[in-house]
């Protein structure tokens, strides 16, 4: 294994240690996560990839590292950026030195095609939706969009509101869009790709335009950045003519993955500790309108886990504020599994019928919307009203009824939420618990592994008393130069490149430092950020007393491996009469034996690997 990761040797190691040193790392991880001051250089927060309640998820600005103690994901600020936002190495690079003003050099990206391809694509995309967006915001406020002006502000939406999401005008023309962005060089296939623009059949060719004659809504990404557009009509129209028109999956857009305005609600939803979740853009805009900005919207579609998940951390409560319809309530019912597997708490406000979230504020006020939001219901409750209503109390309305709720429990991998749902489904409907019990196919359907264990030789390939070195290096550096002369013992796996990483720093500046190492490849890379993030766990005294304990031990591992080869081999020259090989043999034997017992006997309690030797090493304490 090497350890520089594949997707990082585009970069110098000088360019990427410039990028990580100009980076702040707190101000990185809290666009996704509420950080605490936990001591000098330490933060700590939910931990945005796995469901908590109780913090475990911590960063050491010093070192520019992150560990969660309880799912037992870490890294780097560039690790972090491409778990939190799914971008690949080199677009955490990238954007990173964007933010700190460093140029990217031309040709310093993916080194497979395929990568770089499709990052550079995306990339495209991004302008040719970007250039968009500020294309459709000139028409807004040139004369052409004087009357949208108008509507927005009938509906309640001022210019401060208009510019805040970046609203804005498509012409009515079929292609002026397509005209205007190929006269600046955008690729013609680019804007179809970015569902911009549509080909024209026949011989002649040519493009006309997706978006015309509507209200426009750029979508943006946990970055801010606009990744689709929905159009909205304005005015009188046939109806025929759909009321929106919504850019289709492109690669940067994938509709159930992003929040519409969450950008614009993040600054608030820390101080209020909730959000509002609404169905549509309008509802959304309606609602910050009127004063209401911890909200957002799920894009039209039933909130997905994607969706939740992208809150936890950020928020306690969710309030679903849906259409008063029956849809709207299936919706919120829905919502229940994906609330309990992020261990968010949910409350359902309940509207009138023939209302949505953006009709009720403007015709009722925002007295009556916090009214409602006082009275909203839990999520659970709502789901089992929901039932009742539904389905009657006959044979066949409870069937359906169980139906409903096996559907419900099989969206909760773990076992435990699940059987404290079923308990209370059975409670409160009077269902007898084992009728919603999932089939075996479904109980026995795979479930997401837990992470391993960190540095399990059984499932990393690395050497644990190897891995153990080097993680009490970390924790302990001033033991680093007792490293020296274990090059001999060191063992052929994928710790050596790091072992040689930390021999280099030494010879060159005397010491141990993390922040210096260049990218890793993730074993390797788990290992340095828990260690970076784990107390001391002794003196500097008794560290290096511990240290040494594992040198002996590594060291008469070695010995004693290369005494067995040594026995196979003068055995050999014995049977075969080599008295010549089998006096340097011998000669090398007893320097072995020798070097051997100068290590002494093994301490009979000495530090030990882990509790309980041969097994998973011990829960991970938080600093």
């Amino acid at each position: 294994m090497e350890l520089l990761s594949e997707k990082a040797l585009s970069f110098s190691r000088s360019f990427i240690t410039e990028v990580r040193d100009a980076s702040d790392m707190q101000s990185v991880v809290a666009r996704y996560v509420d950080l605490k001051r936990a001591g000098p250089h330490l933060y700590r927060g939910l931990c945005p990839f796995h469901a908590e309640k109780t913090p475990s998820f911590t960063v050491n600005t010093r070192d520019q590292f992150f560990y969660c103690f309880g799912c037992q994901t870490g890294g780097d600020i560039f690790k972090f950026l491409q778990l939190a936002s799914g971008k690949s190495f080199p677009e955490a690079v990238a954007e990173l030195a964007e933010k700190a003003g460093i140029p990217v050099p031309r040709d310093a990206f993916i080194t497979r095609d395929e990568d770089r391809v499709a990052a550079e694509k995306r990339e495209r995309l991004r302008r040719v939706a970007a250039r968009a967006a500020e294309f459709f915001r000139a028409k807004l406020w040139s004369p052409e969009g004087a009357r949208v002006l108008k509507y927005l502000k009938e509906r309640g939406v001022d210019g401060e509101v208009a510019s805040l999401f970046n609203l804005g005008w498509s012409p009515e023309g079929w292609e002026e869009l397509s005209r205007a962005l190929l006269s600046e060089g955008f690729p013609r296939e680019d804007l179809i790709e970015a569902g911009l623009a549509k080909a024209r059949e026949g011989a002649a060719g040519g493009l006309y335009d997706v978006f015309r004659g509507r209200l426009m809504i750029p979508i943006q990404d946990a970055d801010s950045r606009t990744v689709a557009f929905g159009g909205r009509i304005v005015g009188e129209h046939p109806p025929e003519t759909p009321k929106y028109v919504n850019s289709p999956l492109t690669p940067i857009y994938k509709k159930g993955s992003l929040l519409f305005g969450l950008p614009q609600a993040r600054p608030y939803l820390k101080a209020y500790g909730c959000v509002y979740i609404v169905e549509g853009y309008f509802d959304l805009i309606s609602l910050h309108a009127h004063g209401v900005k911890n909200v957002a919207a799920s894009l039209g579609t039933a909130l997905t886990q994607t969706q939740v998940n992208s809150l936890r951390g950020k928020v306690r409560e969710i309030y679903l504020f849906f259409d008063g319809d029956r849809a709207g309530r299936e919706a919120a019912k829905k919502a229940l599994p994906k609330l309990l597997n992020a261990e968010i708490e949910g409350r359902v406000i309940t509207l009138p019928e023939r209302h949505d979230p953006d009709t009720f504020v403007r015709e009722h006020g925002m007295e009556a919307l916090f009214a409602l939001a006082e009275g909203a219901r839990n999520v659970m409750d709502h789901a089992v009203d929901y039932l009742l209503d539904a389905y009657p109390g006959t044979l066949i309305g409870q069937a359906r009824a169980v139906r409903e709720v096996k559907e419900l429990i099989s969206e909760v991998p773990d076992s435990a939420k699940g059987q404290l749902l079923r308990n209370m489904f059975s409670e409160r409907l009077g269902i007898d618990p084992e009728l919603f019990k999932l089939s075996s196919a479904k109980a026995q359907e795979p479930r997401p592994s837990p992470p391993a264990r960190l540095m399990d030789p059984r499932v990393q390939g690395a050497d644990f008393l190897a891995a153990r070195i080097l993680r009490h290096v970390v924790i302990h550096p001033e033991t680093a130069p007792l490293l020296k002369g274990l090059s001999l013992y060191w063992p052929e796996d994928p710790t050596l490149e790091l072992f040689r990483e930390f021999q280099a720093q030494i010879a060159r500046d005397g010491q141990v430092n993390v922040r210096d190492l260049p990218p890793l490849d993730d074993p390797l890379l788990l290992l340095v950020s828990e260690a970076a993030l784990a107390p001391r766990t002794a003196a500097s005294e008794e560290a290096a007393a511990v240290f040494r304990e594992y040198a002996q031990r590594l060291k008469r591992r070695g010995i004693n491996t290369a005494l067995s080869r040594l026995s196979v081999k003068i055995g050999r020259a014995e049977r075969e009469g080599d008295l010549e090989a089998l006096g340097s043999l011998l000669k090398e034997q007893r320097s072995l034996t020798e070097e051997k017992k100068s290590l002494g006997s093994p301490a009979a309690a000495g530090p030990p690997l882990f509790s309980g030797e041969g097994g998973p090493p011990p829960p991970r304490f938080n600093p």
